[in-house]
């Protein structure tokens, strides 16, 4: 196999559809921490704003 990507991986046991898959976990990954960080922020202004608000 060439090498992927130009990296040299060309005797690496990965393939295109494992470095696919890994990169694809990664994006997930940080797009899940930057939702959980926005509704963190979000949750913290609304608390700011009216403290005594109920959840419900």
């Amino acid at each position: 196999m060439a090498s992927l990507l130009g990296l040299g991986l060309a005797d690496s046991p990965w393939t295109y559809r494992d470095l696919a898959t890994f990169s694809s976990a990664m994006v997930t990954l940080v797009l899940g921490a930057l939702a959980l960080d926005m509704l963190r922020r979000l949750g913290a202004r609304l608390h700011r704003a009216d403290p005594g608000a109920s959840v419900s």
